[in-house]
């Protein structure tokens, strides 16, 4: 992702971004143990995006890549891949994810709201708690 992308969030300061760690497993081995990545929830995206290190640390592959817009209108390639993903207590949900090279500078998931519109996302001070609706 563009870094003149981000700069927005950046200039927000740490402190508004809620960032935690998200659990990440592929959804065709039910088995395999989640593994652990630092994630940002964005409740502006649409969809959950994942950088090109989960791909390569889960030994995934990721669908044919295509252009799609981000923030400030920029356009970037992207493929999509089918994970489980959670976050905090909250339980493993499948999603299609985004497949970007990178998102942002200690970033490698970006999780949009086809995760969190499931879920009672209740942020306070930098923090976070996830639980059932």
């Amino acid at each position: 992702m563009p870094p003149d992308a981000w700069a927005d969030l950046e200039q927000a300061g740490e402190e508004n971004r809620p960032i935690g760690q998200a659990l990440i497993a592929p959804t065709f081995l039910s088995q395999a143990p989640p593994q652990r990545f630092t994630a940002v929830i964005d409740t502006g995206a649409v969809h959950s995006v994942i950088s090109g290190i989960v791909l390569q640390r889960l030994r995934l592959s990721a669908s044919a890549f295509r252009e799609f817009g981000v923030l400030g209108g920029h356009k970037v390639k992207a493929g999509r891949v089918w994970i489980r993903i959670g976050i905090s207590d909250g339980p493993l949900l499948e999603v299609q994810a985004s497949v970007v090279p990178h998102i942002a500078p200690g970033i490698d998931v970006l999780i949009g709201m086809d995760y969190s519109s499931n879920l009672r996302l209740t942020v306070w001070d930098g923090n976070f708690r996830v639980s059932p609706q």
